[in-house]
């Protein structure tokens, strides 16, 4: 199951808020290949699903959208017996870097929500994940040519945890 698929679909069963308009858009820019595979319509945080229906729920940059991720993660749990998910890295560089210019901390537009890696564990732990492994993903290339020389040397001197866009983050429900 594919919770928030968007144009991207990763699973048998995919969901997402898409309706009307915004749905036939999708349906139009994308060949059949792409479209979604049983698709259906609900809330990620209110899955219409049995209980452990499937055996993998995947959710791919759509937990920083939704108001109550505690919510989406647990109904995920319910319905499988394994998540993964990814979410965009609060503490990568760009970010950082902006947010020290503005004075202020701002999300991407549309995200309510923001995590690095320390709170997206303490977030599964208090959801009751086993087996949490959460990993950077998505680096920066310190060798792309149209970036200036400053950049390229910070880049190689910044850590990991700066570097990467992305968290990746798998888990077991615990029945």
């Amino acid at each position: 199951m594919d919770v928030g698929c968007g144009v991207a679909v990763h699973g048998d069963v995919n969901l997402d808020l898409f309706s009307g308009e915004c749905y036939q858009d999708v349906i139009k820019s994308n060949p059949p290949k792409s479209r979604a595979k049983n698709p259906v319509m609900a809330s990620a945080e209110w899955l219409p699903f049995r209980a452990n229906v499937f055996s993998e729920a995947v959710s791919y940059e759509v937990l920083e959208h939704v108001g109550s991720p505690v919510q989406m993660i647990r109904d995920m749990m319910r319905c499988s017996h394994r998540i993964r998910l990814t979410t965009p890295n609060a503490m990568f560089i760009n970010r950082v870097f902006r947010s020290w210019v503005r004075g202020t901390y701002t999300p991407y537009k549309g995200h309510i929500n923001v995590w690095g890696k320390p709170e997206l564990r303490n977030l599964l732990r208090h959801c009751n994940l086993k087996d949490v492994v959460i990993s950077y993903g998505d680096h920066i290339p310190a060798h792309r040519y149209h970036y200036p020389l400053i950049y390229k040397i910070l880049m190689l001197l910044t850590p990991t945890t700066l570097k990467c866009r992305t968290l990746f983050a798998t888990g077991k429900t615990r029945r």
